[in-house]
């Protein structure tokens, strides 16, 4: 007797097919694929490759200080982060640079509200939370200068960055959310870092 195997359909984002040929879905991946190849940096030091960031590069090592807080939970943050950092299209980045904010400073910001979420996600997970909520009160903190429009546009970026990184998770197996205190080993991939 015989017993016939289902195979799983194969992951579009481990394909290694034309970008052009990716499906919407997809291109969160490769965005974050386009992040790591752009110019970055900080003076902060890639732990894996053991070199500085490039300026404006949003990097694994900003979310953990030690080996404990490599978890799922802060992966996703570093995914959330890097798609905030996408969504930024030119031509708001050109009014932002016009502003003062240049790559490094949206970078941090970037971070900053991406671990400012924590919180909320932590919330959510235990059902002391039914939504997330975006607001605009940490944009307009961390840059206290900007327009009324540009921070709209900012809080614009960043709910489409979170539509798109909770797509991808529905396909994703690694599961950072239901798995958040495990540890999430591709802060060790050394690919993640330049």
């Amino acid at each position: 007797m015989t017993v016939g195997f289902q195979e799983s359909p194969p992951n579009p984002a481990l394909n290694l097919v034309r970008f052009a040929h990716w499906t919407l879905r997809d291109k969160a991946a490769q965005r974050r694929l386009v992040l790591r190849s752009t110019p970055n940096g900080r003076d902060k030091m890639n732990p894996i490759q053991n070199k500085p960031k490039r300026p404006g590069a949003i990097s694994p090592a900003d979310f953990f200080s030690k080996d404990s807080e490599k978890t799922k939970l802060n992966w996703f943050l570093f995914e959330f982060a890097a798609e905030i950092q996408s969504q930024i299209g030119k031509p708001l980045k050109k009014r932002l640079q016009k502003g003062g904010i240049y790559d490094g400073a949206l970078a941090a910001f970037c971070i900053h509200y991406s671990k400012s979420m924590k919180t909320q996600i932590l919330q959510q997970v235990a059902g002391r939370q039914t939504n997330i909520h975006h607001s605009y009160l940490p944009i307009e903190q961390y840059f206290s200068s900007l327009s009324d429009k540009l921070v709209d546009d900012l809080l614009t970026a960043v709910g489409n960055a979170w539509n798109e990184q909770t797509d991808m998770c529905v396909v994703c197996p690694t599961r950072c959310i239901s798995e958040k205190d495990h540890k999430a080993d591709m802060f060790d991939d050394p690919d993640y870092y330049d």
